[in-house]
């Protein structure tokens, strides 16, 4: 600071290598004195990526292995993990002109009625809310805004084996309404 004070009484050369000179010194000890600061400073960690719990990785398995399932049978995969405020839908697939919510769902055993039972009518209206949310930016997206005829699958993974359950359950009304689920899945 006094270093200013005495620079900025005596008067400014007027040779422009001077001048120079001294510009190009002052950066190099700001510079210097920036750098010691940041010396002091304690360093920030660098985060990693979180680890996924074992029902994560055991559902993203499951999910992958689903979507193996359905494009084997000739449906188009057009999105995975689509969340909202709702809720959550596993995947969105096409077939055809149909657009298909697919919801995956994996039990060891089949106590408690197996893993399609475990879609309940709380469940499926959650679903149904999702895909009310979700389902004009995807029309917009993959139909240029054409609302196309929409269903609800099940891919249930049980000790025996995948289950692909069609049409598993549907809406009372029109695909954008949040009414209440009709289920064809039985407890």
């Amino acid at each position: 600071m006094y270093r200013f004070l005495l620079l900025s009484l005596l008067p400014m050369p007027q040779d422009p290598l001077i001048v120079y000179a001294l510009a190009r010194s002052a950066q190099r000890r700001a510079l210097r004195n920036r750098r010691r600061h940041l010396a002091k400073r304690p360093r920030v960690k660098l985060r990693k990526k979180p680890q996924l719990s074992l029902p994560q990785r055991s559902g993203a398995y499951h999910e992958e292995l689903a979507l193996r399932l359905l494009v084997s049978h000739g449906l188009t995969p057009l999105a995975r993990n689509l969340r909202c405020r709702a809720g959550e839908i596993d995947l969105a697939m096409r077939e055809g002109a149909t657009l298909i919510f697919v919801e995956v769902r994996a039990r060891r055993h089949s106590n408690y009625g197996g893993a399609a039972a475990s879609i309940d009518r709380r469940k499926q209206t959650r679903l149904a809310r999702a895909a009310a949310i979700l389902l004009p930016s995807l029309t917009y997206q993959f139909w240029a805004g054409l609302i196309p005829k929409a269903r609800f699958d099940v891919v249930a993974f049980e000790a025996s084996g995948p289950t692909w359950i069609k049409n598993a359950f549907w809406l009372d009304e029109s695909p954008l309404s949040t009414g209440a689920a009709k289920p064809l899945l039985r407890p």
